[in-house]
């Protein structure tokens, strides 16, 4: 649930500016100079010329072009946002050295996990990519005050890392980990729009992580793969799948799969995992976008939402397996759904046990209205789920049956 949280927060941050606040910064320009201008405009008299790598401070208006800047010298004036880039030292780092205040809640949740997180962070800053991977692990998976104990520190590592170091690593990384790297960088103190901050300033690590088409999720035999357009490479939080294909290596397309893909937002690219005798593919998509609102508003929210089309080689083709996934067994007994409104729904393939034989995960979130315990008139929410386990086992036909176990040993 932490992980769902995290990802509906980054969705939210990715577009939202920050606030006014002084930060330090370079030029990028390929002139090798900017000029600082009087007013902010184009036109506007030049005060003032900076160079690349001469630091100044700057602070920026919510989705203003222009920032205001202050040289080293003192002068002020005004430079475009699009010139400034981050700047940072191995002095904005982590160091051992001890607070009277004691460890932060960043440093005991690294020492949970054994690690030392001021050691690690200046390695993977370094280049080191055994421990920018277990640092990045750590600003995914710290929440709370440990959350807010590394907040921006990616920011930092990678700026000292730099474009080229950082683009090598991720393109060495699964699909699944970029994404999940992205989303979590955007939702890390960079400028509004993050996103174009990336692509502007960042090239190589914007082109890895943002793609406006892209070849993935090949079968074991390397025969097939899995083809998505997106609406816009840049824009997550407005952009879906436009179109998802199943392919040969040869890039002629075996089904059109795009009816089945509700990929949307911070989660679009979706996933696939395929049987190991690559006969059949199971693909989850995830339409995660931001809604606000209880179930019981007026409108009602669209519930956030993870389903799984499974599909399966025919001849020289591929063709979709009927999963019965509204057959809930047991669900009309289930005295505790009466006046329930189902909400977040999530179906996950979770392994292949054989080769016809898929393990999933459903998760039902309900809403339900309950009278107060001190006052019978009136009535609050009262948030509950539903967890199973399904077991499909796929015949040579295409057809599913279906073993539903509801969890109750949650985890």
């Amino acid at each position: 649930m932490k992980a769902i949280c995290f990802l509906l927060l980054a969705c939210l941050l990715v577009f939202v500016p920050l606030a006014k606040a002084q930060r330090a910064g370079v030029i990028d320009d390929l002139d090798g100079f900017v000029n600082v201008r009087a007013e902010k405009s184009a036109d506007a008299a030049v005060i003032a010329t900076v160079k690349t790598g001469e630091p100044f401070t700057f602070e920026c208006e919510n989705d203003a072009d222009w920032c205001k800047v202050t040289l080293t010298s003192g002068k002020s004036g005004w430079m475009h946002l699009s010139r400034i880039r981050l700047h940072f030292t191995e002095k904005d780092l982590p160091t051992n050295e001890k607070d009277p205040a004691g460890e932060s809640e960043i440093d005991q949740f690294a020492s949970w996990r054994g690690l030392n997180y001021a050691g690690i962070t200046r390695r993977a800053a370094h280049g080191d990519a055994k421990a920018l991977k277990q640092f990045l692990s750590l600003a995914q998976d710290a929440d709370g005050a440990a959350a807010e104990s590394i907040w921006g520190i990616p920011t930092v590592v990678y700026h000292l890392l730099g474009d080229e170091k950082f683009a090598k690593f991720l393109l060495a990384q699964p699909l699944p980990y970029r994404m999940m790297v992205r989303n979590r960088i955007l939702d890390d103190g960079l400028m509004s729009p993050a996103s174009v901050y990336l692509s502007r300033h960042f090239p190589l690590t914007a082109r890895a992580v943002f793609q406006r088409e892209m070849v993935d999720w090949f079968s074991p035999n390397g025969l097939y793969a899995i083809r998505k357009v997106f609406t816009d490479e840049l824009e997550l939080g407005g952009s879906k799948v436009e179109r998802a294909e199943l392919i040969e290596k040869s890039g002629r397309v075996l089904l059109d799969l795009t009816r089945d893909d509700i990929g949307a937002g911070a989660q679009r690219e979706g996933e696939a995992l395929w049987s190991s005798d690559s006969k059949r593919v199971a693909c989850l998509s995830s339409d995660l976008t931001v809604e606000q609102g209880n179930l019981f508003s007026t409108p009602r929210p669209a519930p956030f939402k993870k389903q799984t089309a499974v599909y399966q080689l025919s001849g020289d083709s591929f063709t979709r397996v009927d999963l019965p996934l509204s057959e809930v067994p047991d669900r009309d007994s289930d005295t505790e759904l009466e006046g329930a409104i189902l909400g977040h729904e999530y179906t996950e393939p979770l392994r292949w046990r054989k080769p016809n034989v898929l393990v999933l995960e459903r998760h039902e979130y309900y809403e339900k209205l309950k009278p107060l315990a001190h006052d019978v008139e009136f009535k609050s929410i009262y948030p509950f789920d539903r967890l199973y386990q399904i077991t499909a086992t796929i015949d040579s036909d295409g057809k599913a049956t279906l073993v539903w176990k509801l969890r109750k040993d949650r985890p």
